[in-house]
């Protein structure tokens, strides 16, 4: 419907059930964000049944049609992300609640081994060049919903500033830039990669008016500082922009910063205010990461153990916060370094390495995926960005040669930065 014909691969992915309901999962959780905002947290119990409902569901259509592959032919250290798995049910039993803990343990672990399935199926099929391309247009359905949201219910996109004053009646300021930024970056390869028809690229183009207004209004340190990363790649490596492209994105945005420095009431302004108040005063997450630091320092052996998955019992009475609020610490603190360590090797490193050397020319999604679960806990399957976090960097954990839909007789092999075809 939205995309042409001659786009036959991300036609056929799209088409495909398993792409279908790994899209539709990660839409579930943001319809259930809008709707928990909407009825003031009256919707959270029935949207957690429904939505654990459809993942049931979407890891027995797996089993049930055979489309379950083994992970080791399609991703480098395949078996990383089990024995990670493994490791978490090990360090969740030494939580002093430990079925409360359990059950946050199968939050992240049935999502997250569904993603892992649902990835090394659809790479045997279309390789990783269409579903980072899949992965892109997604994120532009699902993540344009929160800034359509905004419009719908007579959001004001001349406001400078909506946190904590203006956030809409679907979501709240943070979703506005998280999502913002996740469809801003997507934005740039979709019109450019992909042949869309005439009224869909309308369409895109109008919601990116909304979305930067609103990464701009929302007052989202995090989606700053990760759209600022991804911008150094695009402005000074991407070669699919000409220069005068380049010089144009560049001038909006320093025309958007310059017109919201000038409104002494804006959210760039706000937040220049906010962190001099938080050097002085004490920022809640800094004083939580202080705390649990000083405690494994007296504690050296925590280090090596934490203190239990998904347990926040040294945070009471202790700091403002319940949780860590930052993704990386709730597997530091709760597993200890080792725990850690496996995890930034599927999670951070390779990823890292990966897009560095080879994908940074395809993608810019790395950053906001990388920065943003930093300033927030987006270890279970409903949180705002579970779906495209682990998917996008699994992805970039899979074998480099399968970058083109595998054949038995030609794959793709990576020279330098550039691809070559070399027989099999």
């Amino acid at each position: 419907m939205f995309i042409k014909k001659e786009e036959k691969e991300l036609l056929a992915l799209t088409s495909d059930p398993v792409a279908r309901l790994l899209f539709l999962n990660a839409f579930f959780v943001i319809i259930g964000y809008g709707l928990a905002v909407a009825s003031n947290l009256a919707s959270v119990e029935i949207a957690k049944v429904i939505k654990s409902i459809f993942l049931f569901g979407s890891v027995s259509y797996l089993f049930i049609t055979n489309r379950v592959k083994p992970t080791f032919k399609y991703f480098d250290f395949g078996s990383t992300p089990f024995l990670f798995c493994l490791l978490m049910f090990v360090f969740t039993l030494v939580t002093p609640d430990i079925f409360d803990s359990l059950n946050t343990l199968q939050t992240f672990v049935i999502p997250f081994l569904y993603i892992y399935f649902s990835l090394a199926y659809l790479i045997s099929k279309y390789g990783i060049k269409t579903i980072l391309q899949g992965i892109h247009w997604g994120i532009l359905l699902i993540y344009s919903i929160p800034g359509l949201s905004y419009i719908f219910f007579g959001g004001d996109l001349s406001n400078t500033n909506i946190y904590g004053v203006e956030e809409g009646q679907a979501f709240v300021s943070n979703h506005y830039g998280w999502a913002s930024a996740l469809y801003i970056l997507s934005f740039i390869f979709v019109i450019r990669n992909i042949k869309l028809k005439k009224f869909i690229k309308l369409f895109l183009w109008s919601v990116l008016i909304i979305a930067t207004v609103l990464l701009f209004s929302s007052a989202n340190r995090a989606s700053w500082l990760s759209m600022s990363v991804a911008m150094i790649p695009l402005l000074l490596h991407y070669k699919g922009l000409k220069r005068w492209h380049k010089l144009t994105i560049s001038c909006i945005l320093v025309g958007f910063i310059i017109f919201f420095l000038s409104d002494p009431g804006s959210s760039i302004n706000f937040q220049i205010n906010r962190t001099l108040k938080q050097e002085n005063e004490g920022e809640a997450r800094f004083e939580v990461t202080a705390f649990m630091f000083n405690h494994f320092n007296d504690n050296p052996i925590d280090w090596f153990t934490g203190v239990g998955l998904f347990n926040y019992d040294l945070l009471k009475n202790k700091t403002e916060l319940t949780g860590y609020h930052n993704s990386y610490w709730v597997i530091l603190f709760g597993g200890g370094i080792p725990l850690f360590l496996v995890f930034l090797s599927f999670m951070v490193f390779r990823p890292a390495y990966r897009f560095i050397k080879y994908y940074s020319k395809y993608t810019l999604l790395f950053a906001p995926l990388l920065i943003i679960p930093f300033f927030e806990s987006d270890l279970t399957g409903g949180q705002f960005l579970f779906f495209p976090w682990f998917t996008f960097m699994l992805l970039l954990n899979a074998k480099i040669k399968l970058w083109n839909k595998p054949h038995h007789e030609r794959i793709t092999h990576f020279s330098s930065s550039h691809a070559v075809l070399a027989n099999n």
